[in-house]
């Protein structure tokens, strides 16, 4: 076990905010900006690559896929580490992978980065969920992954901003999409380092000093026992699995989004105008992630069996009306911009309440304190697995099916056809999934009650009074985590060019991205059982910091390919961490605050990473792309906030130690500690009941079913940079765009789970719930008048970035009002890092083929022409089709995502409440 100075694990505030929680934050920013940075340049690296949709979904596939294969190493090594240094290693690997694929001049090089960044941000994600899940209580654990989801928002914004106003220009010789990689990379690097050095686990603050000593002797056989049963407590709970089950669908839209941006320039849009109308999206997203988070807080303490499941089901459920108006019925033409604008502000308000409002809070509620990390790793690997697929399919749909050529793009002007064609694939891979969402949420009124109390008869939460240092680390670290997110969707139309790959193409790096995530995890919850949560997230920001440092250097696109894998496998590790982090560290009436203000903090994240990536990437710096520099700057960055996060955060489960004999006694790992050295067997044993235990959850399955259909629209937005560039909008109003979008998600998911927060109170077994249906479905129509309706055209501007503003504020509240709080409930709370891994498993391995599907539809089915692209004025023809590749995979997800809450009115109430008895049960034996 990974320890440190009872000096170091001194909690550090300033101005009374906890420094490590600031840190985290930033880490969520940075994670957010990095996510959006390709996306945010789908058109430009379409060109460089001569890629289409299809293409450019498989990269974010395989980011996806790696960080769904890679997260359960997070929680793996949140068991043995603590949060900080975990978090560090992840934003150094992200941050190594955004570098290289900004260095990167062949497609295989920048799938191979992709690959890279996708194992980093699996090792940050979830360590960033289990900090923020460990520093709020229940009732509030919503309104802290809000603020969580509202500054990774914040990130996604400023990284999608970046990344399109850089895309257009040339820095030193260098393409502006190049140097914004190389720019987030260094910045995640700082940020890594920062986390590494400051951040304490808030596990640290109540862990007696001579246990942790004692925990210093284990054997590595006894690191995998533990590990196994860690897995097999958190699998088992059925309010995890039916999370999980939602997450898969619910994960598929959010990942087709990624196709956003270049549907928005296949219209006409120029990189200016797509920029703020992601921007838009990305504040309403934001917004809407602390709102649903707020909500869910509040209908947990109204009805705190239901009030989170409610939250979740109405957030996925507005997903396929806002989904279906945004890419079917608002005009695709440059005259529609304010019909985008609002359209895209008021779904991304609505639609992200899930993760803030109910997952991630119910993850850390029905699991034990120190299984938060392995359960929002296996979350992401669950999720992540299928997630990643949506891009893909979505660059497939509108390439094979809906007649996308990416021959007959042309980048100044956009291209209808293609715009009409990506718009297709998108609103394919969005309404459905969003619908499954939404009614896969219904189970959970059935088994949050039970899981949760069988959690708090497990272990007891307690509040963390004030912000720590750890606690700022830890937000630094989502900040990062976003912020490399954020960061090759905003250069997608510089990695495009260079490595003459289309939205397929670039797609795939996505879908790579996000299908290793969702496989990797679940190691987040088996790592946590093992290392305290500051050491799991600082190795998988180390290891996304590689990973983007990778694709800044990689000159072919399998090059790339290969580092968004590694990337997802960081991520993989440092999601469920952070959200087990967030869920032990809020009660459950307040959980969703908890999770909204983590969002909120990742939104800063991917917003600046977006706005860096894109402003860099028009421009080169020392003869190098500046997409190429900003990768190597967020490398840089995250490594940093990797090393702060190892140096300083304290686990949430350590600060515990001394008030209550919950840690010392009833956790299985310290009982294993006191017998002496444990064997392997024990390791892998401890793993697999506590996987056992959060998949058997219903709530989970449930969260999880309406996640994998719920993901799919926002991993396809990582093409809003490029479709607003396709448009015809310039760098700077395409990162205007996408910053209106960011910091309206981020907000949202702030306001998600401060209303959630609320909604719990007055009804606390469906409050939750509720705000998640109705942030999920406010998808559907926010999606549908954003990528149908509003004109595309350059004279949509303002219509354009009030549609996003709205659309962020409102879809964003799902992860904060319902699934992260829920999440928190229904498992013992040293289980909610194996809840937050699965669920981001199985909802990442569906997301994750939302960007090459958005691609695959804008070529195939609406007819995307990569070669047709012109990076000066526009291609309206390709923005179009990609428009259409979008809406595909965005409306259908977010009405499935809103259908499939409505189970957990009836499993949710039952499995918290077991969570809880289970506590109280284990706490009475000690």
């Amino acid at each position: 076990m990974t320890t440190r100075n009872p000096d170091t694990m001194k909690t550090r505030t300033i101005f009374g905010v906890s420094l490590s929680l600031i840190l985290i934050n930033l880490a969520a920013i940075m994670e957010k900006a990095d996510e959006n940075l390709l996306p945010s340049v789908y058109k430009e690296v379409s060109e460089a690559f001569s890629v289409g949709p299809a293409d450019l979904g498989y990269l974010t596939f395989i980011q996806k896929f790696v960080q769904a294969l890679s997260s359960p190493l997070a929680g793996v090594l949140v068991l043995h580490h603590d949060r900080p240094t975990i978090l560090a290693l992840g934003t150094l690997c992200w941050a190594l992978s955004t570098a290289a694929v900004g260095a990167s001049y062949r497609f295989w090089q920048v799938a191979l980065w992709r690959a890279v960044n996708g194992f980093g941000l699996a090792i940050v994600i979830p360590a960033l969920q289990s900090f923020i899940a460990d520093s709020y209580e229940d009732s509030v654990r919503g309104t802290g992954f809000g603020i969580l989801a509202l500054v990774g928002a914040v990130g996604g914004t400023g990284g999608g901003v970046v990344a399109t106003i850089m895309a257009g220009q040339e820095f030193w010789g260098i393409p502006g999409w190049r140097c914004a990689f190389v720019m987030m990379a260094i910045f995640s690097s700082l940020i890594g380092f920062f986390v590494f050095m400051f951040g304490i686990d808030p596990r640290e603050l109540y862990k007696d000093l001579t246990l942790e000593t004692a925990e210093g002797s284990e054997s590595v056989p006894s690191v995998w026992s533990e590990s196994w049963r860690a897995m097999k407590t958190v699998t088992k709970v059925q309010t995890f699995q039916f999370i999980i089950m939602q997450g898969v669908v619910g994960s598929l839209p959010w990942t087709a989004i990624v196709f956003f941006t270049m549907w928005f320039e296949l219209i006409g849009f120029d990189h200016k105008n797509t920029a703020t109308l992601i921007s838009l999206f990305t504040i309403g997203t934001s917004m809407g992630s602390l709102l649903g988070g707020f909500i869910g807080d509040g209908l947990s303490q109204l009805h705190p069996n239901t009030g989170r499941i409610m939250v979740a089901q109405f957030s996925a459920f507005m997903g396929v009306p806002f989904s279906w108006f945004l890419l079917m019925v608002i005009p695709q033409s440059v005259s529609s911009w304010s019909v985008f604008a609002v359209t895209l502000f008021f779904m991304g308000l609505t639609l992200s309440w899930c993760a803030t409002g109910a997952n991630n809070p119910i993850f850390a509620e029905v699991v034990p304190l120190k299984h938060r990390t392995m359960i929002y790793a296996f979350d992401r690997a669950f999720e992540g697995s299928f997630s990643s697929f949506a891009a893909p399919i979505v660059g497939i749909l509108s390439e094979k099916i809906f007649g996308y050529d990416p021959k007959s793009v042309i980048l100044p002007s956009g291209s209808p056809k293609e715009a009409f064609a990506l718009s297709r694939g998108l609103v394919s891979m969005m309404c459905v999934p969003f619908a499954l969402c939404g009614l896969f949420y219904a189970p959970l009124y059935w088994t949050y009650k039970r899981d949760r109390a069988n959690a708090r008869n497990a272990a007891l939460t307690r509040t963390v009074f004030g912000i720590s240092l750890s606690l700022i680390l830890i937000n630094m670290a989502a900040i990062m985590e976003r912020a490399d997110e954020n960061l090759l969707p905003s250069v997608y139309k510089e990695v495009s060019e260079t490595f003459n790959a289309g939205p397929t193409d670039l797609g795939y790096l996505t879908f790579i991205l996000r299908f290793v995530q969702s496989l990797s995890s679940p190691v987040a919850g088996i790592l946590v059982l093992r290392y305290d949560r500051p050491t799991v997230l600082a190795m998988g920001t180390l290891c996304w910091a590689i990973s983007t440092a990778g694709v800044g250097v990689s000159y072919q696109f399998s090059q790339v390919a290969f580092w968004r894998a590694v990337n997802g496998v960081g991520l993989a590790i440092v999601i469920p961490a952070l959200q087990s982090f967030i869920a032990d560290s809020y009660a459950d009436g307040v959980r969703g605050t908890g999770f909204g203000m983590l969002s909120l903090v990742g939104s800063v994240g991917g917003i600046g990473g977006s706005a860096m990536a894109t402003i860099m990437a028009g421009q080169e710096f020392w003869g190098v792309p500046g997409w190429r520099c900003a990768f190597i700057m967020m490398a840089l960055s995250s490594s940093v906030i990797a090393l702060l996060v190892y140096m300083f955060v304290i686990d949430p489960r350590k600060q515990h130690k001394h008030i209550s004999h919950e840690m010392t006694e009833s956790s299985e790992r310290e009982n294993l500690v006191e017998k002496g050295n444990v064997s392997i067997p024990s390791v892998w044993s401890e793993s697999w009941r506590a996987m056992k235990t959060v998949t058997k959850l219903q709530t989970f399955q449930f969260i999880v079913l309406q996640g994998i259909v719920g993901t799919l629209p926002w991993t396809a937005m990582v093409f809003f940079t490029m479709w607003f560039q396709l448009i015809g909008f310039d760098h700077n109003n395409t990162a205007a765009l996408l910053s209106l979008f960011a910091i309206g998600c981020s907000m949202g998911s702030l306001l998600g789970g401060l209303i959630a927060d609320r909604m719990s109170r007055v009804y606390p077994h469906s409050g939750r719930i509720m705000c998640a249906q109705f942030s999920a479905f406010m998808g559907v129509p926010f999606s549908w008048f954003l990528l149908m309706v509003i004109p595309q055209s350059v004279s949509s501007w303002s219509i354009f970035a009030v549609t996003l503003f709205f659309m962020g504020l409102t879809i964003s509240w799902c992860a904060t009002c319902a699934n992260n709080p829920m999440f928190a409930e229904v498992v013992p709370s040293k289980h909610r890092t194996m809840i937050y891994a699965f669920d981001r498993a199985f909802e990442g391995s569906f997301s994750s083929f939302a960007a090459p599907i958005v691609g695959i539809l804008s070529e195939k089915a609406f007819g995307y022409d990569p070669k047709a692209v012109s990076l000066t004025s526009g291609s309206i023809k390709e923005a179009f089709a990609l428009s259409r590749g979008l809406v595909s995979m965005m409306s259908v997800p977010f009405a499935l995502c809103s259908l499939f809450y409505t189970p957990l009115y009836w499993c949710y109430k039952r499995d918290r409440e077991n969570a809880r008895n289970a506590a109280l049960k284990e706490q009475e034996m000690t």
